[in-house]
C-alpha cells in the first residue's frame, strides 16, 4: 500500500534546503535530524512489498536522513533478502508471497532482492532525480544483519507491483524542476554555472571561508554500469553495494584517506584526524550521497563475516545504532526534568556518556547521538523537540496498528508528517515566508525590505532588513560561545556591530541553537536577534555571509539582466540586421559578404543569450 502524503509547499522546500546549506559546515556525526526503522514503521504494518520500500524517497525527501533496515540471512539461499521468512529456491521469483506468523498474515515481493532496493529504489527514485545544487542530501542506511524466520507459506504469485512514480520537485526563485530527466538536466545546468554566484561558508573557524565549489557535470554522469538484475545475490553486502552505487557510497576505506589529509575530518573542537568530513565536503567535493553502517548483527562470524565488507560499511564502533549514545523514551518528560533540559540548556544523561550544554559553554560528544520512541511510548513534538535541542537524533521506532488498513496508513503517515514537520528545527511555523517589498533601497533607512532572517523564540523568522535588533554574534572557533552586540543595528550594519575575536554568525546545529536561544532570552527576553542568513541576493535563495553574500543556484542579477539587457541586445541586433539588409540591395555585389555578417551576429547573440542558468 502507497502512503498519501500532503505536498510539500515552496515555503517548506525553501525551509528544507535552507537548513541543509545551515549544516554545509558542520561535520556528519554532528547533523541532527529524524531518523527512522523502516521495518517498525512501515513494513512490518504495512507489508514487504515494492510501493513500501518505496517510500524512501518521500521520506529522505522531508527530512529523514538515517535509515534502520533489516537484511535477513536465508539459510536455504544463503544469500541476505528482505522479507524476514525462510522460502526455498523454488519461489524465489515470486512477485507477491503470504506468509502467516504470529497470528497474522504478511506479504512479500520475493523478487525485490538487495541489489535491487538499492538500484531501483535507492538510486533510480531517490539519489539520481535529487542529485543536483538544490535538492542533493547524504542518508545514512544501518543495517542489521538477522537470521530469517519461519512462516507458513499460503500462497505465492508472479505478477508485477504496480509502478511507483518518478517525480521529483522543487522550486527556487520561480524556478521549476521537474520530473527525473529535467531534474538531471537542471542539476547539469547548475552545477556548471554554480561560479555565477558563490555562498562563502564558515568552516568551524569563523576567520575562514570557503566558497561551495562547482559541481563537476561528470558527477551527473550514471555511476553504475552493471544490471541489478546481473548481481548476485550471494555476494557480499559491500560488493553488492559497490557494483549498484559505485560513487556515490562514502565508504570506511575513504574516511581512513580524508583523516590522513589535514583539514577534512572535524569535530566539535576543529580539524581532528580523528573527526568526520563536513557535509559540504561530502556533497559538493566528493559527491557522495550515502553512508552504510552494520547495527544489530545476530549471525555468527561462520555463517556471515562483517570483516569482508570492512573497507565499505561502517561498523558500529564508528556508527553507533545502540548503547551509550542512545537513550530510550519511555515517559513523558517531568516538568523537574524539561527544566533540567532547559536550565542549563541542556542535559541529559546516557549510560556512560553524557550531554550537558550551558550558555557558557559545553561539555558535549554530539557524535551520532539516538534517542529512539516506542510503541507505547511515541514521541510528541514537544518531546521530539527536547532531544533535538540536546543534539540527539530522534529515531521514529514506533509501529503503529489498526484492523482497517486505510486508517492505518492514514495514522502512520500522520505519525511521520507531524515528527517529520518539528524536526526542521531551524525556522519558525510557516517560514520562510516570501513578504513583498515596497522599498529595496539599501540606503534609506526607513525603507522595507523582507530579506533578512532574525532569531525568534520559536525560530528562525523573516523580518525587515532595516528593524534594529541586537546581533549573535559568534566567538571564533567555539561553535558554543555567544554573545549578543552592544548595540541594536539594521541587517546591513550587523556584521560590523560584533566586537572583539566575536562575528556575526548563525547557529548549525540545534544543540547550537539552544545555547544561542538561552542566552538571547536571557539579555532580551521575548525580542528577536539578527543571525547571519538572508536572501538579499535572490529571493528565497537563503545564504550566510553578511549582505554580500551571492546565492550559489544563480546570481542576483540573473533575472534582471533577462528582462532588460536580452531585449535590448536583441533591438541592437535586429537593427543591425536590418541595416545590413538596405545595405544589401544598395550594394548588390556585397550581398554574399553581407549575409554571412549577419549569420555571425545572430550567432553571436544566440551564444551570449543562453548562459547555463535555467529561468
Amino acid at each position: 500500500m502507497a502512503l498519501t502524503w500532503p505536498d510539500i509547499t515552496a515555503i517548506e522546500s525553501n525551509g528544507i534546503r535552507s537548513q541543509r546549506d545551515l549544516t554545509l559546515n558542520v561535520s556528519m556525526d554532528g547533523i541532527v535530524s529524524p531518523a527512522i526503522n523502516l521495518n517498525t514503521v512501515l513494513l512490518e504494518p504495512l507489508n514487504y512489498t515494492y510501493n513500501v520500500f518505496s517510500e524512501l524517497s518521500n521520506l529522505a525527501d522531508r527530512g529523514i536522513q538515517r535509515f534502520f533496515l533489516n537484511l535477513y540471512w536465508n539459510q536455504l539461499l544463503e544469500a541476505f533478502q528482505l522479507c524476514p521468512f525462510e522460502y526455498s529456491a523454488e519461489i524465489q521469483d515470486a512477485s507477491n508471497a503470504v506468509f502467516r506468523a504470529n497470528n497474522r498474515t504478511y506479504a512479500c515481493n520475493l523478487t525485490l532482492s538487495f541489489a535491487e532496493f538499492l538500484g531501483d529504489i535507492v538510486r533510480d527514485q531517490w539519489i539520481e532525480p535529487t542529485d543536483n545544487n538544490l535538492e542533493a542530501q547524504v542518508i545514512i542506511i544501518t543495517l542489521h544483519l538477522l537470521p530469517a524466520r519461519s512462516g507458513e507459506l499460503i500462497s505465492h504469485s508472479d505478477f508485477e507491483s504496480s509502478s511507483v512514480s518518478l517525480t521529483s520537485s522543487s522550486s527556487i526563485s520561480g524556478l521549476e524542476v521537474s520530473s527525473k530527466i529535467n531534474s538531471a538536466i537542471y542539476a547539469l545546468t547548475s552545477r556548471t554555472t554554480a561560479t555565477a554566484g558563490t555562498v562563502s561558508t564558515v568552516i568551524h573557524d569563523d576567520s575562514q571561508t570557503t566558497s561551495i565549489s562547482t559541481l563537476s557535470a561528470s558527477s551527473l554522469q550514471p555511476q553504475h554500469t552493471d544490471s541489478v538484475t546481473q548481481v548476485n545475490k550471494q555476494e557480499s553486502l559491500s560488493k553488492q553495494i559497490s557494483i549498484v552505487l559505485s560513487n556515490y557510497v562514502y565508504t570506511r576505506q575513504q574516511l581512513d584517506l580524508d583523516r590522513d589529509t589535514p583539514h577534512i575530518t572535524w569535530n566539535s573542537t576543529g580539524s581532528s584526524s580523528k573527526g568526520w568530513p563536513l557535509l559540504e565536503n561530502m556533497i559538493f567535493h566528493g559527491f557522495y550521497r550515502i553512508v552504510f553502517s552494520f547495527g544489530n548483527i545476530e549471525l555468527d562470524s561462520d555463517i556471515y563475516n562483517t570483516a569482508k565488507d570492512v573497507q565499505v560499511i561502517f561498523p558500529a564502533s564508528d556508527i553507533p545504532w545502540a548503547g551509550k549514545t542512545t537513550v530510550t523514551y519511555s515517559t513523558a518528560f517531568s516538568a523537574s526534568q524539561k527544566t533540567s533540559l532547559l536550565s542549563p540548556v541542556c542535559k541529559i544523561q546516557t549510560g556512560s556518556g553524557l550531554v550537558h550544554v550551558a550558555s557558557s559553554g559545553a561539555n558535549v560528544a554530539p557524535s551520532f547521538l539516538l534517542a529512539a520512541d516506542t510503541s507505547d511510548n511515541r514521541f510528541s513534538a514537544s518531546v521530539l523537540t527536547q532531544y533535538m535541542k540536546c543534539g540527539f537524533n530522534p529515531v521514529l521506532n514506533a509501529t503503529l496498528s489498526n484492523a482497517d488498513p486505510e486508517t492505518l496508513a492514514l495514522d502512520i503517515v500522520d505519525y511521520l508528517h507531524t515528527n517529520l514537520v518539528v524536526g526542521r528545527w531551524a525556522w519558525s511555523t510557516n517560514e520562510p515566508i516570501q513578504i513583498s517589498s515596497t522599498d529595496e533601497t539599501h540606503g534609506s533607512v526607513s525603507g522595507v525590505l523582507y530579506r533578512c532572517a532574525s532569531l525568534s523564540s520559536s525560530g528562525f523568522t523573516v523580518s525587515n532588513c532595516y528593524d534594529k535588533f541586537y546581533v549573535a554574534c559568534r566567538v571564533s572557533k567555539r561553535p558554543y560561545s555567544w554573545v549578543l552586540s552592544q548595540k541594536k543595528s539594521n541587517y546591513f550594519s550587523a556584521s560590523s556591530a560584533c566586537s572583539g575575536n566575536s562575528l556575526l554568525s548563525i547557529p548549525r546545529t540545534p544543540l547550537q541553537n539552544s545555547v544561542l536561544q538561552s542566552i538571547r532570552s536571557q539579555a532580551v527576553g521575548s525580542a528577536s536577534i539578527w543571525v547571519d542568513l538572508n536572501s538579499l541576493s535572490v529571493p528565497n535563495c537563503w545564504v550566510t555571509g553578511g549582505p554580500g553574500a551571492t546565492c550559489t543556484y544563480e546570481s542576483s542579477d540573473t533575472r534582471e539582466s533577462r528582462e532588460i539587457v536580452i531585449p535590448t541586445v536583441a533591438a541592437i541586433i535586429v537593427a543591425v540586421i536590418l541595416a545590413l539588409m538596405l545595405c544589401s540591395r544598395l550594394l548588390g555585389t556585397r550581398r554574399l559578404k553581407n549575409r554571412s555578417i549577419r549569420r555571425r551576429a545572430i550567432k553571436k547573440f544566440d551564444d551570449a543569450e543562453y548562459d547555463g542558468v535555467p529561468l
